[in-house]
């Protein structure tokens, strides 16, 4: 959301306003926190000045909110939406999300097994396609001593259940082309998509670019683009591909 946590507080104006435009076009979101976002750019896990400005009642109001959080603030949550007859659950993890984060987050998807799951967390996937793991420069443990990694969250968390088909991170630098990917078994044996999109290292800190991702129930495929409104123009290559879910 922003670059320099509570110390800026114009970028915090500047992000409002920017989501106030997909408020007014009823276009339901949810925001995963990154590490930038803490009062402390993740020092501590202290969020009061994104709370303030996206917390709780910011979704609360909305017709189209159904879901909850935990605790009091709004760096977890998740909301159930019904497109063309189909649910889906949508959830955001906070950055290197605590083991009583990761256990609400069983509970809930236990819970709604029925629902198409996708996950958003700031950081998951690595540059070189594998998840952040001991060792890698930008592992949340780095910053945060109760943060759990990639690793821990596929192993403690998203294996676990048979209904997510989609997990998406930025927070590496990938330089290059700005993404990596792949695709795993469930414990249950069901596809579950990972993917890393992050163009910060981008001429204008990214040109804009961001994903669109598009599910097709009846044939279980996703088709991912990457578009810049900024420039008109998408990127090929390893930023466009299919998968299957």
């Amino acid at each position: 959301m922003v670059a320099h946590g509570n110390s800026a507080i114009n970028e915090w104006t500047i992000a409002d306003s920017s989501f106030t435009i997909l408020d007014s076009a009823n276009i339901p979101y949810l925001i995963a926190i990154g590490n930038h976002d803490y009062d402390d750019q993740a020092n501590t896990r202290t969020a009061t000045i994104y709370n303030s400005y996206f917390g709780q009642n910011r979704y609360m109001t909305k017709h189209w909110w159904s879901g909850g959080f935990y605790e009091n603030g709004a760096e977890n949550s998740y909301c159930v939406l019904e497109v063309n007859n189909t649910k889906y659950l949508f959830m955001t993890l906070e950055y290197g999300a605590r083991s009583g984060v990761i256990e609400w987050a069983n509970e809930i998807l236990t819970n709604n097994a029925d629902k198409i799951a996708i996950i958003t967390t700031h950081s998951y996937m690595y540059r070189d396609g594998t998840r952040t793991g001991a060792g890698d420069q930008y592992n949340p443990k780095n910053d945060l001593a109760d943060a759990n990694d990639g690793e821990d969250l596929w192993n403690n968390f998203i294996k676990l259940h048979n209904n997510i088909v989609w997990a998406q991170s930025g927070h590496d630098v990938t330089a290059g082309n700005g993404t990596s990917f792949r695709s795993d078994m469930s414990d249950g044996g069901k596809i579950v998509n990972q993917a890393l999109a992050n163009y910060q290292d981008f001429p204008n800190a990214g040109d804009g670019y961001l994903r669109l991702v598009t599910f097709y129930p009846t044939t279980k495929t996703i088709k991912v683009q990457t578009y810049s409104p900024t420039l008109g123009e998408f990127l090929f290559g390893e930023n466009d591909f299919s998968a299957m879910y």
